[in-house]
């Protein structure tokens, strides 16, 4: 996740022009201070990301599903991004929100969903898949011989790199949304102007083939 910030940020800030150049800092400078930033407010990031992992997300589940995306959408409306939801027919609406920035000449679109696949909750060996738990055995994967996953509650401040989320969806989809949203806390906190509109798609039923 921490990779996936500033990542982020690289792709939101284009090219500098000469103009540019005199409020906007180098992309390496940005990326530094996002870092910076991510490191500072650490807890409160993987906090946000366990509240939105906890709901469950299965497509065919559409009270759950609903509560996601009204989830998302407050967590967008939190940041003053304007946002609608896009009605589907038998399926969770599509979560639309967009970032207009004064005298912005391009459009940058964000893609993400956020309902997961279908899960056996009995073959999970490390955590329950809407109970996130954090891992410290530096895998991917689990294999069921690692330590004990603790909640997040007992996670430490500083935490050792090799840390893992587990939960359902936690890398795809839910993950990169709350690093974007993350980014553009962090554009804000280190008064980095955002240069693009920005405008994101978040849909509910990815995992479910779209329609």
């Amino acid at each position: 996740m921490r990779n996936i910030v500033v990542t982020l940020l690289i792709a939101i800030l284009p090219a500098q022009t000469l103009a540019q150049k005199q409020t906007t800092p180098a992309p390496a400078q940005v990326a530094q201070e996002i870092r910076e930033y991510r490191m500072d407010n650490e807890e409160r990031i993987v906090r946000e990301l366990s509240e939105f992992l906890a709901i469950p997300n299965i497509a065919s589940d559409m009270p759950n599903i609903q509560k996601n995306a009204a989830h998302l959408a407050e967590m967008l409306e939190a940041r003053g991004i304007e946002t609608h939801l896009l009605p589907i027919s038998g399926r969770g609406p599509v979560v639309y929100g967009k970032l207009i920035s004064p005298e912005a000449k391009h459009t940058v679109i964000f893609y993400a969903h956020y309902d997961g696949q279908p899960v056996d909750a009995s073959a999970w060996k490390c955590a329950k898949p809407f109970e996130p738990k954090i891992w410290t055995n530096g895998k991917d994967t689990c294999d069921g011989q690692a330590e004990p996953g603790k909640g997040l509650e007992e996670k430490p401040v500083t935490s050792p790199d090799n840390w893992r989320i587990y939960a359902r969806s936690a890398s795809d989809d839910k993950g990169p949304i709350v690093a974007l949203l993350a980014a553009i806390d962090a554009l804000r906190a280190k008064k980095i102007p955002l240069v693009v509109n920005l405008k994101v798609i978040f849909e509910g039923e990815e995992e479910a083939g779209s329609t």
